[in-house]
């Protein structure tokens, strides 16, 4: 039997099984396995097999002797019970039909057929358009020539995709476009074609799989039906590689490579490797790696490495590592390592590590360890450590640790622990319970401090500091300070340093030590609130400094008699006050009355 089968590129093969002379002017072999597989065939002999091998081969080739081996197997098995071999308007009376493949000359013509209730197989051999209507009978049709219309019944429709411009409408039932399938008479494996290099068009509910070298366009609208079942319109996209894919409304894409991705509404795109991927609308991506991925609306952004992610609308992003993701409005990221993150609106930064993030707006950092954070916004970190924090408007650090830390305006940081932390602020600063490490440096315009147990604090604001010291033992320095600075001791044994401007320095009920700064320092003991062991440094250094006694009896004979009970020794003087608080003057032996004020 003479078989005429034509690919969707208008090149056309002929096959006689009874002859070697097989096609001529086709490009190099590319596709060995497909090839080879046609060994299984009746109609192709090894020879041929052999020659093809040597001459001929591209994807449209295989396409072509794989439907002529299908075409002479349901020959030879005395199947096909119907042909269409003219154009016109025809109801699929068989189960077995042949379209256009035992025509002289090719066929290129527009056809029409309405399916009929009983399953059915359709070799479509046709260069021109066959537009085909299912009913509520299996269909397994192989679009191998031209360009197909294909609306699904209610049964489960299979479409196989061999080339050309195809329509997939998923009216009803289960429609599914495959691009790997089996001929039909042979074992499983053995006469395997991959298809592809087709332009797909799917809509309103069709599944495709294995579609390779392909352009997909995915649409969901009831415009085609007039159906108002949302679940109808998803159309899922299932492996392939190097696909374009264009999603119209609900898309999901799962474990496509090397492709690019786009959906105009809600579009789901799971697995894959280095893909493009726009969205529209809602978008959700998962565990896809060295791709780029752009949101204009909401965007989800889970798993994946090396990725490029854009979003203009809301974005979450989970657990990425290794990429760089900017978010145009609210944007948040949780997990991930080694990313640059850049956020215009609000942005929510959840556990990243060695990243670089920056936010023009409302920005939060929760967790993370050598990070770069940079907030134009607000800017919100929460245990965040070994990292380098920098605020332009209000900003909040919570926990963390090694950290670097510049604000232009308005800072709060609580419960900053461990190690080294170095802040600069331009603005207002709250420090709550810094570390217990080594050294905490806090540079500003005003600041208010909080400290906790272990605190050693380096104060340099050009404005005003408020320090409370808690229960430990504590330290800050405000050497560098030249704005005003009050300080106030806890209940642990503390040391305050003066700066340079006008200081008050606040006892507590631990032993502390005073160290008197430039300008005038004013030491100051609340009676009940004071107690220790004190002593007092550098008394004197400016001739403002003073000693105010709150609550005590402060009348000039009171403190004359104290003075006159005071112990000298070492060029020192300790004086006592009558709640048992001692004070020692280091190298002060001329205590006055006016050294001290009530």
């Amino acid at each position: 039997m003479g078989v005429t089968v034509t690919g969707a590129t208008g090149l056309t093969l002929g096959i006689n099984p009874d002859k070697s002379d097989i096609i001529r002017d086709l490009t190099q072999l590319t596709q060995v396995n497909e090839v080879a597989a046609l060994r299984s065939l009746a109609n192709v002999s090894d020879a041929e097999i052999s020659a093809l091998q040597n001459t001929y081969g591209t994807a449209l080739a295989v396409r072509m002797f794989g439907v002529a081996g299908i075409d002479t197997l349901m020959a030879q098995s005395g199947g096909v019970d119907q042909q269409v071999t003219a154009r016109g308007k025809f109801t699929v009376t068989g189960t077995e039909v042949e379209i256009g493949s035992t025509t002289a000359t090719p066929l290129d013509s527009t056809i029409t057929l309405k399916g009929g209730k009983q399953a059915t197989t359709v070799i479509d051999g046709d260069m021109g358009r066959v537009n085909y209507v299912a009913n509520t009978g299996d269909v397994n049709y192989y679009a191998a020539a031209g360009n197909t219309d294909f609306v699904s019944g209610k049964g489960h429709d299979l479409i196989h995709v061999l080339g050309g411009a195809d329509t997939i409408y998923g009216a009803a039932g289960l429609a599914t476009v495959t691009g790997d399938w089996n001929a039909p008479g042979s074992a499983s494996g053995t006469a395997q074609f991959n298809g592809g290099s087709v332009k797909l068009r799917v809509i309103d509910g069709v599944t495709v799989q294995d579609v390779s070298n392909s352009t997909i366009s995915g649409y969901g609208d009831d415009d085609f039906f007039g159906e108002h079942n949302p679940a109808r319109y998803i159309n899922t996209i299932d492996g392939g590689v190097s696909d374009s894919i264009y999603g119209g409304n609900g898309l999901f894409v799962e474990s496509v490579n090397d492709s690019s991705i786009r959906g105009h509404a809600k579009l789901t795109v799971e697995g894959g490797v280095s893909d493009t991927i726009y969205g529209n609308s809602s978008l959700f991506v998962d565990s896809v790696s060295g791709s780029t991925i752009q949101g204009h609306a909401k965007l989800t952004v889970d798993g994946g490495a090396s990725d490029t992610i854009y979003g203009n609308g809301s974005l979450l992003v989970d657990s990425v590592s290794g990429s760089t993701i900017q978010g145009h409005a609210q944007l948040t990221v949780d997990g991930g390592a080694s990313d640059t993150i850049y956020g215009n609106g609000s942005l929510l930064v959840d556990s990243v590590s060695d990243s670089t993030i920056q936010g023009h707006a409302k920005l939060t950092v929760d967790g993370g360890a050598s990070d770069t954070i940079y907030g134009k916004g607000n800017l919100l970190a929460d245990s965040v450590s070994d990292s380098t924090i920098q605020a332009q408007a209000k900003l909040t650090v919570s926990g963390g640790s090694n950290d670097t830390i510049s604000a232009s305006h308005s800072t709060h940081l609580d419960d900053v622990d461990a190690s080294t932390i170095s802040v600069s602020v331009h603005g207002s600063l709250t420090f709550i319970d810094g570390s217990n490490g080594i050294s905490d440096t806090v540079t500003g315009s005003y600041a208010t401090i909080y400290g906790t147990a272990g605190l050693d604090l380096t104060a340099n604001t050009g404005t005003t500091a408020t320090y409370y010291a808690s229960s430990g033992n504590e330290t800050l320095d405000g050497g560098l300070s030249t704005g005003k600075l009050y300080a106030r001791a806890g209940s642990g044994n503390d040391t305050l340093i003066g700066g340079s401007g006008y200081d008050t320095l606040r006892a507590g009920t631990g032993d502390d030590l005073f160290v008197a700064g430039s300008a005038q320092t004013e030491f100051d003991f609340i009676k009940g609130k004071a107690g220790g062991n004190d002593i007092i440094q550098d008394f004197g250094k400016s001739a403002g400094d003073v000693v105010k006694l709150s609550g005590y009896d402060a009348k000039t004979s009171s403190i004359q008699a104290m003075l006159d009970n005071a112990t000298i020794a070492g060029g020192n003087t300790t004086v006592s006050l009558t709640d048992n608080t001692r004070i020692t003057f280091v190298g002060v032996t001329d205590l006055k009355v006016q050294n001290f004020k009530s």
